[in-house]
């Protein structure tokens, strides 16, 4: 595990934003002189280079399809004799997908995976291309450090991300007043928002019809908490961190005051996060919300139809003991899987998505979707932009959420292992059983620390035979 202070001071340290990135030189074929003629003969003309087509995964749906398409349609604008074109590959068996894709000899030429723990599993696997050695000078330059490191492994740049993520949380201020709270101050510690969840949850009969709370994302609790999930170092997994097994009790405290079979009979009425006006913040199922990054920010103002909606952002609050900002951050991450025909042009893509190479005006389209937040950037250069400044300016929360990621006290970054996609699946099982109260947090944490390190110290093992 990763946890840093990435702040603005650090990253500009490093020198001014280079130019442009290195661009991709594509000579068409000659056509070969029939046998017998004369070497003095003038050359055949040059056959007209064809459209180099990219196939680009994701799994984003719904709203976020029209999106990829506008990055699709913008790299292609900014690329004559390049044609990216995307491809939905739903389902939380994204990564599956892509490696059978690599072993059939059949990959997509780029796909964006969630979440930077996956790249070197991948790496490892031997199913990615890494970025060319030359576009590492600008892209030091352009990427905050911290971003471009989660990229990297072994030395090399596998994969670019997008944006970053802020995990915090949300207050739904007509809730409060509702129920007597000051809809302007919101929980500063654990225990008060135990406390105002108590009161905000509503209950008819055997049902919960709006829960106070419910905390679900351990990600972002295992960074408030400081929990350390993995010593690099060593090559010790260290899930049964007290901290991490603190935090997975506070969380099954939900489940055991509230009743488990209501809490689970409520969370499986809701609505997806994405789901326009029916995610369960906006609907006002839940009143103080996990918020996973700006790109809320864009749902609420889009999606919200009822005018007295309200509601403030503020980093997840802290257990006793613990002070300062927290917050987890893990990138949507554009890679080039090995198989392609094009890995240049596929680069030169994934290069986009990142800003990279290109202008402010560029990276600003990707970044807000020309008009909304989507998530923290990658780069700490666009922040002087006049565009990008009016739109911080515009909704507010966006400028918190940056801050949690530039200042924030404790940063949780995925943890930087070759068996780091078994790790997440292994702690999403884990959390789902202390959830539903199948499991103890202690022997739910012994478990994950068994399998994940069998399976890391079986890697190293493999490597070293």
């Amino acid at each position: 595990m990763n946890t840093k202070n990435v702040s603005r001071r650090n990253f500009l340290k490093v020198a001014a934003l280079s130019g442009a990135g290195v661009a991709l030189a594509a000579c068409a074929p000659r056509v070969a002189a029939p046998a017998g003629e004369q070497a003095h003969q003038a050359p055949a003309p040059q056959a007209q280079a064809e459209t180099v087509k990219l196939t680009y995964w994701h799994g984003w749906t719904e709203q976020w399809q029209e999106m990829t398409q506008a990055v699709c349609d913008g790299f292609n604008a900014k690329n004559p004799g390049i044609e990216a074109s995307q491809t939905l590959a739903p389902g939380g068996d994204l990564i599956a997908k892509l490696l059978s894709s690599v072993a059939a000899g059949n990959p997509p030429d780029v796909i964006t995976i969630y979440s930077a723990i996956n790249i070197p599993s991948l790496v490892e696997q031997k199913a990615l291309v890494p970025m060319s050695e030359a576009d590492l000078p600008a892209a030091r330059d352009w990427f905050h450090p911290a971003v471009l490191d989660l990229g990297t492994y072994n030395g090399k740049v596998w994969g670019l991300s997008y944006w970053q993520q802020t995990s915090c949380i949300g207050w739904n201020k007509r809730a409060f007043s509702e129920v007597g709270l000051d809809p302007n101050k919101p929980p500063t510690s654990i225990d008060e928002l135990d406390a105002m969840a108590e009161k905000l949850t509503k209950q008819e009969g055997d049902q919960i019809i709006r829960m106070g709370h419910m905390p679900a994302n351990h990600w972002t609790w295992a960074a408030v908490w400081d929990a350390k999930l993995y010593d690099e170092t060593n090559r010790k997994v260290t899930a049964n961190d007290p901290k991490m097994i603190d935090m997975f009790k506070w969380m099954a405290s939900y489940s055991k005051k509230y009743d488990v079979k209501r809490v689970a009979a409520f969370e499986q009425g809701l609505a997806s996060e994405r789901a326009g006006t029916l995610d369960p913040f906006l609907s006002g199922r839940i009143a103080i919300h996990e918020i996973g990054g700006a790109w809320k920010l864009g749902d609420f103002r889009k999606y919200a139809t009822d005018e007295g909606f309200e509601f403030g952002i503020i980093p997840a609050p802290n257990p006793p003991g613990m002070t300062g900002v927290a917050t987890y951050s893990y990138g949507d991450f554009t890679v080039v899987p090995i198989g392609t025909k094009y890995p240049d042009a596929a680069w030169k893509f994934v290069k986009y998505t990142g800003g990279l190479g290109g202008s402010l005006e560029d990276y600003f389209t990707v970044l807000t979707w020309g008009n909304r937040p989507i998530n923290v950037p990658v780069t700490t250069k666009i922040l002087d932009f006049e565009p990008f400044k009016r739109l911080v300016a515009d909704y507010p929360g966006f400028q918190e959420m940056i801050d949690m990621f530039l200042k924030g006290d404790r940063v949780l970054l995925p943890p930087k292992m070759p068996v780091g996609t078994f790790y997440a699946s292994r702690l999403r099982a884990a959390r789902d059983r202390i959830r539903l109260l199948e499991q103890e947090p202690e022997a739910a944490m012994d478990q994950v620390v068994e399998e994940v390190q069998k399976e890391l110290d079986d890697f190293y093992k493999k490597q070293q035979g």
